[in-house]
Formats: structure tokens, C-alpha cells, sequence
């Protein structure tokens, strides 16, 4: 990432910290709890510097292949068929780590290579494995 959106990305950055900074006593005050709770949630999100860019459209059109052109691996399964059929979250690590949320709460790490299995309608049709999601931790600094 250049300089420059580094720098306009650290300028929006502390605006939006500063906004929050006044809206939070203002929402505290007029008793809205629903408007507090939910600036201090993206305040939190803000300090801990995350964020969440959907990417979404129609099948077959390449989202999968860009994300995995912009990180620099081929980390997301890709087919010449619709594949894609469960959320898969990704955020910054150290290391390369995956793991799959189950519906029912619980959690399970797997490697690179059984993604597909979770993931995709071939691997996992209708959800029968009951996937809530997937995360993927992945040294990027595109996720940075």
C-alpha cells in the first residue's frame, strides 16, 4: 500500500475517532442505549483498527480469483463452476491459520487443502455439515 493512502487512511482514521469521542456522551446522555452500545462497538472496531469490505455479487463473476490476486496466493477455492457457498472471513495474522464455526457454537481448525470441504457446494452441499463460517488468518498486508 502507498504512502499516500496510508496517510489518507491515518487522517480518516483520527476523524472518525474524534467523532466518536463526542457522539458516545451525547448518546449516553439522551438514555438511547441501542446508539450508544452501537458507537462504542465501532469504536472498539476502530482502536482495534478492523474493519469489514464485503465482497459480493452475481456467480461466476470472479470474486473468489480477485481477492486471491490481491493477497498474493491462491488461498480461496476457484472453479469454472459456481463454488464459493459459505461466509469465509479474512483478516491478518502472522501465520497462515483456518478455522471453521459450526452453527451449533463450536470451532475446528483445518489446513489450506480441506477448505473446499467446508466452503464449497461440492465439499459441503445445502450446508449439510452446518457451517456458520469460515476465518482464515492469513500474513497479507493487503489484510493488514
Amino acid at each position: 500500500m502507498g504512502q499516500a493512502m496510508l496517510d489518507l487512511y491515518s487522517a480518516y482514521h483520527q476523524r472518525t475517532a474524534a467523532a466518536l469521542d463526542r457522539l458516545l456522551p451525547y448518546a449516553r446522555e439522551t438514555g438511547s442505549p441501542t446508539l450508544a452500545s452501537g458507537l462504542e462497538e465501532l469504536q472498539r472496531k476502530l482502536l482495534d483498527n478492523r474493519f469489514y469490505l464485503v465482497v459480493l455479487g452475481q456467480f461466476k463473476r470472479g470474486k473468489s480469483t480477485s481477492i486471491n490476486s490481491l493477497i498474493g496466493d491462491k488461498l480461496l477455492p476457484t472453479s469454472i463452476v459456481p463454488l464459493t457457498s459459505i461466509v469465509t472471513v479474512l483478516r491478518f495474522g502472522d501465520r497462515p491459520q483456518i478455522e471453521v464455526l459450526f452453527k451449533d457454537g463450536t470451532r475446528k481448525e483445518i489446513d489450506r487443502g480441506s477448505i473446499s470441504d467446508y466452503v464449497t457446494e461440492k465439499g459441503n452441499p445445502k450446508n449439510v455439515k452446518s457451517v456458520d463460517h469460515v476465518e482464515i488468518s492469513y500474513p497479507s498486508e493487503y489484510l493488514k
